[in-house]
């Protein structure tokens, strides 16, 4: 078990003047745009107007911009520094937004408070406290974002900023200044300098009290682990583990606390461990805790949902929103996928040429085959029709060299073991697309114990770009950490990725993609039946319902079937799956207590063919014809 403890006295150490009233002597919410006496300073940097901090009203705007920050005073704008835009890659990024001069001297505590937000990527956003304009770099330096990873946030839009500055400001005249640098020091994963995303900033005060409740326990740096993928086919389920870090965030010592993980599904939870933290000075971090057990899903279709909680013995948390955080996942058929849904796309802006892919681990491979692959492209004005997208699937050994590449030489052959192309007609906006992943819509044999890799890749015509649909609702950062640790002590342990990209198209990928807080939806359906004609698994022995226990009607149907239910017993739990033809699942809906009623299942949205409705009860199976005519 490994843990490292760090104190960040600047940050937030406590120190508090028994009977003083609390009291704001400075604020700035940029309602009019940044002050005239507040500099704007451009250490090193391109010289573009983009190289200092702007105001603005409508957050970042450079061609991987994130979210705009929702502070308290959003609507009246904000002070920004969008390091994407202004992309002085491989250079540095130094600017100093630095305060009008402050008049500290009848205040015994200073404590410094604005709402930000900030994504990382090979920066470093600073607090400056000093006096000569001259010296910059005598100011003092308070790093703000301690400890955090390329491509991380800190999970809160905005986040409450508190720091002390009573050792470097009270009792005197001071500035203070936000320093946003991005430079050869500053690496923290991303592997460049001088084009991260953005630094935002509002809401700013000066207080004379120290602000932190005494009991301020919180999950700490959006670190801790997930799922290996968000849906993992019931054949592929492996054991996965838990680790995150704390922090306490108050002004008081915490004697004890306990982090929990538990799992639950529809019928209640079915999977808890935990573990003690002794003593949390102020400001004291506890990192890469890794719990003592493991969870293994059941191989039968279900969705969960794992939460970790923190939760202190000394009384109640003064702010228990950041002592709890969630993540679900499910365990299907046939169906491998880093995403439950899109919530965003992406393209890279340095290279239109470029290829996305997810990483599967698939531990027992030997008699299945890789079938399908799913993927989606955002194209609202329909300006990829007549272009087209390859997809390619690699069988991968792992990173052997351990270089953060997927290397040709740890591939399969080299290369590629199957490929599949689709040519775009301009109808595609926001549609999840399906097809087989051989050209020849064959199969593909799996191994067991090894990674796949499945890529879509575009070769851009004239400066046309694709944007593939991606979410960010996972950060797999975690899960690697964890796996990759475990890993050293036992290499059966496989480490488990997300997604990749190579952009250029050269063949080989980088493994931390666009980061671990976001994936493509590049979806992958396996199963035991080589026959791409047939059912995606065959071979399972199943109690099959009596007829009539299950009927449709109108049939054939246009909008909506009625689905009527005939079941000897109540049946606490029902799916119903339906499937073309070809064995892809097209739809799939969970009902509960269900014996003797009709439900009703919308088919509008599917195309006009045969189906095969599937009921799975407690008791057994049963499947009818569905015809959708229109």
């Amino acid at each position: 078990m490994r843990f490292k403890n760090i104190t960040l006295i600047a940050l937030f150490s406590f120190l508090f003047a028994a009977g003083m009233s609390a009291q704001t002597f400075f604020s700035e919410d940029f309602g009019s745009g940044i002050p005239a006496d507040w500099m704007n300073i451009e250490v090193e940097g391109n010289g573009q107007p983009s190289s200092v901090w702007l105001y603005t009203t409508e957050g970042p705007t450079g061609p991987t911009a994130v979210d705009a920050l929702v502070s308290t005073t959003a609507a009246n704008g904000w002070a920004i520094f969008d390091s994407d835009l202004n992309n002085n890659l491989g250079s540095p990024q130094n600017a100093w937004l630095i305060s009008p001069e402050i008049d500290a001297t009848d205040k015994a505590n200073v404590w410094l408070l604005f709402e930000t937000y900030y994504v990382s990527f090979d920066d470093k956003p600073q607090v400056r406290v000093g006096t000569d304009l001259n010296d910059l770099e005598s100011w003092a330096t308070i790093e703000v974002f301690p400890g955090i990873g390329a491509t991380d946030d800190n999970g809160s839009n905005p986040e409450t900023k508190k720091i002390n500055l009573t050792e470097f400001a009270a009792g005197q005249t001071f500035r203070f200044a936000f320093q946003f640098l991005s430079d050869a020091t500053t690496n923290n994963g991303g592997g460049t300098q001088g084009w991260a995303y953005a630094w935002q900033i509002d809401d700013i005060s000066l207080t004379d009290q120290n602000p932190l409740a005494a009991i301020d326990l919180a999950i700490a740096n959006d670190f801790y682990s997930i799922s290996p993928s968000a849906v993992t086919p019931g054949s592929q389920v492996i054991p996965f583990g838990f680790i995150n870090d704390a922090v306490n965030n108050g002004s008081g010592t915490v004697n004890a606390a306990t982090m929990e993980i538990s799992i639950a599904n529809s019928g209640g939870t079915v999977f808890t461990d935990s573990h003690p933290y002794g003593t949390l000075a102020p400001g004291e971090f506890f990192i890469d805790y890794i719990f003592d057990n493991q969870f293994t899903p059941s191989s039968d279709a279900d969705d969960y949902t794992g939460t970790y909680t923190l939760t202190p013995t000394d009384g109640a948390d003064g702010l228990p929103s950041d002592n709890t955080i969630s993540f679900n996942f499910s365990v299907s058929d046939t169906l491998f996928s880093k995403d439950l849904g899109a919530t965003r796309s992406v393209a890279p802006s340095a290279d239109n040429n470029y290829a996305y892919s997810n990483v599967y681990y698939v531990p027992e491979g030997d008699g299945m085959f890789a079938r399908y692959v799913s993927f989606g492209v955002s194209d609202s004005q329909g300006a990829l029709a007549g272009n087209s997208c390859n997809i390619f699937l690699y069988e991968w050994e792992g990173d052997t060299n351990e270089d953060g590449n997927i290397n040709t030489a740890e591939m399969t052959g080299g290369g590629a073991i199957a490929f599949n192309s689709y040519e775009f007609d301009g109808t595609e906006h926001l549609q999840v697309l399906t097809l087989p992943i051989d050209i020849d819509a064959q199969a593909i044999p799996l191994n067991s114990g090894k990674y796949y890799v499945i890529a879509i890749q575009y070769i851009a015509q004239a400066d046309e770009n694709m944007f593939l649909l991606a979410s960010e609702e996972f950060n797999y950062f975690g899960m690697n950490y964890l796996t990759d640790s475990l890993n050293v002590l036992d290499n059966n342990v496989a480490v488990q990725y997300a997604s990749a990209l190579d952009v250029g198209n050269s063949g080989e990928y980088f493994i931390l993609g666009f980061g671990w807080d976001i994936v493509p939806l590049v979806r992958m359906s396996i199963g035991n039946n080589a026959d791409m004609n047939g059912p995606a698994i065959t071979g399972i022995q199943e109690t099959i319902l009596a007829d009539g226990s299950l009927s449709v009607f109108p049939n054939p149907v246009d909008k909506v079937a009625n689905v009527e239910f005939n079941l000897n017993e109540m049946s606490e739990n029902v799916t119903l799956e339906m499937f073309d033809l070809n064995g892809k699942l097209v739809s799939k809906t969970k009902y509960q207590n269900v014996q003797s009623e009709t439900v009703n299942v919308n088919v509008a949205n599917l195309p006009v063919g045969n189906y095969k409705l599937r009921a799975r009860t407690d008791a057994g199976i049963k499947t009818v014809n569905v015809s959708i005519q229109r």
